[in-house]
């Protein structure tokens, strides 16, 4: 029972620390099209963007949500430091629907260097970047 209890306890650290490579200490930063109207959300707005509970913007535009793959540390970060989520949590909360929905679930990408060229071209997107990363013109930072 108490290897048991042990087990559950790590394997807890682990989920909820930091993960032990690539910039676990550095910022990331909410990044917009700079077509996107909005310039400052609030933690439960970015939730309802990032779940998919809202897909359109206040202008009725669509929203376009582009995230990294759940292993890569920057959505790792992304997901503790802004949604307070776990990557596994983002995924469940989609419940799915990403597959069924074409329309309305999330772009993934396959680098940082793919999430910029995506949210710079594509109207209503939504993502993010390392904190150091240096923004386009076609590119806002949203503020919290």
């Amino acid at each position: 029972m108490a290897k048991g209890l042990f087990f559950i306890a790590l394997m807890t650290a682990a989920l909820v620390s930091p993960p032990l490579w690539g910039r676990s200490n550095s910022s990331v930063q909410v990044v917009a099209n700079a077509k996107v109207a909005e310039r400052a959300l609030n933690r439960e707005q970015l939730r309802a963007i990032f779940t998919l509970k809202q897909p359109v913007w206040a202008d009725g535009s669509s929203v376009v949500v582009v995230v990294l793959p759940q292993r890569h540390p920057v959505h790792h970060q992304f997901c503790r430091q802004h949604l307070r989520l776990l990557p596994y949590q983002l995924d469940l909360a989609w419940g799915g629907r990403h597959f069924e929905d074409r329309e309305h679930r999330p772009l993934v990408v396959g680098s940082e260097k793919e999430m910029r060229q995506t949210l710079e071209s594509t109207p209503g997107a939504i993502g993010y970047l390392s904190g150091d990363t240096q923004l386009s013109a076609n590119l806002v930072r949203l503020a919290f």
